[in-house]
C-alpha cells in the first residue's frame, strides 16, 4: 500500500516596493540565499528565488528582521519547480562627494529622510565616513586658535589620514 501524496510546500515573498528601503536585511539574514543582493556600479538590486526558500521552518527570518516591514514569507501548496532570480527592488546608490565612493541606496536616503521630516533631512552628499571627518575638521576649526594655520593643516591630514584607515578596515569587515 502507497501513501498518498501529500503536496510539497513552496514559499514565496510578498513584497513592498513602496516601503523597501534597499537596506538588504533580509538578504544578509536568509540562511539558504534565496535572497541576494547584487551591487554593480552604481546600482543596488534585491532578487529572490522561490525555488531555494524554505521559509525557514515557518520563522521567516526575512520577515521577522525587515525593519520597514516590507517582505512577507507566503507558504504556498504547489510543486518543488526550480526557478532563477526574480528582481525584487533596485535602486541607484548615492555618492560622496569628497571620496566619490558609493555609500547608499537613493531610496534608503529617501526612506530616513521621510521618517524624520520633523528633524531635518539626511545628508546626502557625504559617506558616513567623510561625513565624520568633516565634523572633525569643522570642530577642529571653529576651536583653533586665530593666526595657526599649521594647526588645521595638520588637523585636516590627520582626518584624511584616519578617514582612509577607515575605509580600509570597513573594506576588510566586507569580506
Amino acid at each position: 500500500m502507497t501513501k498518498p501524496e501529500t503536496p510539497s510546500k513552496n514559499w514565496t515573498v510578498a513584497h513592498d516596493e513602496t516601503k523597501c528601503a534597499l537596506c538588504v536585511v533580509c538578504a544578509r539574514n536568509c540562511p539558504t540565499a534565496a535572497l541576494r543582493r547584487d551591487e554593480e556600479g552604481d546600482n543596488l538590486a534585491l532578487y529572490f528565488n522561490s525555488g531555494l526558500c524554505d521559509g525557514c521552518g515557518g520563522n521567516a527570518l526575512c520577515e521577522q528582521n525587515c525593519p520597514e516591514s516590507a517582505i512577507q514569507a507566503v507558504e504556498q501548496a504547489g510543486t518543488d519547480e526550480a526557478s532563477g532570480f526574480v528582481l525584487l527592488s533596485q535602486s541607484k546608490m548615492a555618492q560622496c562627494d569628497y571620496c566619490d565612493e558609493y555609500f547608499a541606496p537613493v531610496r534608503r536616503l529617501d526612506v530616513i529622510s521621510n521618517k524624520h521630516q520633523k528633524k531635518g533631512t539626511v545628508e546626502r552628499t557625504l559617506c558616513p565616513i567623510c561625513r565624520r571627518s568633516s565634523l572633525v575638521v569643522d570642530y577642529i576649526e571653529q576651536h583653533r586658535v586665530p593666526g595657526s594655520k599649521a594647526e588645521y593643516r595638520s588637523a585636516r591630514d590627520i582626518t584624511r589620514r584616519a578617514n582612509k584607515r577607515m575605509k580600509m578596515e570597513e573594506g576588510m569587515r566586507r569580506r
